[in-house]
């Protein structure tokens, strides 16, 4: 039989816990010809998360890998992937906002050769207030990439064991995973799902972490904003050049007054802090990542490995 490990990654999920593991027994359950193995990622929750995980290793497949601290959704899902054997992987959130039934899908594509598959939501049940940031997010992501990054998909996928075998063997140590999974190829088959509200807890992503996020994804998805600021400090140049020289004229012509001659100046220096400051931003976006890859530091921490046999 082939080998499924679903990977999951839990912060402070005490309340979904429960309902989700139901529903992945039912799953298991409906595909007896699979064998499943779940690997939580306790990514250093601070409620009763691991203990309700414990209370069921006895009963079902499960592993949980706890870091040492709190080192964020990728990263915990990073330590999955790393931390899994050589199977079908399925990447999937605690907090049932992505049915697991959808993951029958998935399973259905691979069987008809898709080595890829990823969860598409066909429609958001949120609050607007989490729609919004997600659609910016999506939106300039697929602007900036210079691969296939489809819209409305984030880490909710199955990878065949070539594609995780693809994923292991990149020598990066700090990921945007979709925009990785984007890189590698592998055409993907795509299923489509309504993403319903969180029933139980809270949502552990907030504007800061989602700004961060997207600020992350821009080295691994493209080098276009670097390449565009010569071409744009030509504009630039040109622009304050033909200002500067509309002055002149008008100096000698019609004569300014100081304080049109001072508004003139003010408007000059505000351009130029504009353009200074966002290449500066860019440069220094770009100059992080080298400098988070050249640290060479693990992006997460295991504290412990629990599963049945310990």
């Amino acid at each position: 039989m082939k080998n499924i490990t679903l990977i999951i990654p839990c912060y402070n999920e005490e309340h979904t816990l429960p309902d989700l593991i139901s529903e992945l027994s039912s799953l298991i359950g409906i595909h007896k010809s699979y064998t499943f193995h779940i690997l939580f990622v306790d990514d250093g929750s601070t409620d009763a998360t691991q203990s309700i995980l414990k209370e069921y290793i006895k009963s079902l497949p499960i592993t949980i890998v706890s870091l040492s601290r709190n080192f964020g959704h990728q990263a915990a899902l990073q330590a999955g992937l790393d931390s899994a054997e050589e199977s079908i992987i399925v990447l999937l959130d605690a907090d049932l906002q992505d049915p697991p039934e959808v993951i029958s899908d998935m399973i259905k594509k691979y069987e008809q050769g898709a080595k890829h598959v990823i969860a598409k939501r066909s429609q958001r049940n949120e609050k607007l207030i989490k729609k919004i940031p997600a659609h910016i997010f999506y939106y300039w992501a697929q602007k900036f990439s210079e691969f296939p990054f489809p819209r409305e998909v984030a880490d909710f996928r199955l990878l065949s064991p070539e594609v995780h075998t693809a994923y292991k063997s990149l020598p990066e140590r700090k990921f945007f995973l979709r925009g990785i999974f984007a890189y590698l190829g592998f055409t993907p088959e795509i299923v489509t799902y309504t993403r319903e509200k969180r029933q139980k807890g809270t949502s552990k992503y907030s504007w800061e972490k989602m700004i961060r996020l997207f600020l992350d994804s821009i080295p691994t998805l493209s080098s276009e904003p670097l390449r565009i600021l010569f071409p744009l400090s030509k504009i630039v140049a040109a622009t304050i050049l033909t200002i500067v020289l509309l002055i002149l004229l008008l100096w000698f012509s019609q004569g300014l007054s100081t304080n049109n001659l001072l508004l003139i100046c003010f408007l000059l220096i505000g351009l130029s802090a504009t353009y200074i400051i966002g290449t500066l931003s860019i440069i220094a976006l770009y100059l992080h990542a080298i400098f988070q890859q050249s640290q060479n530091r693990p992006p997460y921490i295991i504290d412990s490995i629990i599963n049945a046999e310990q």
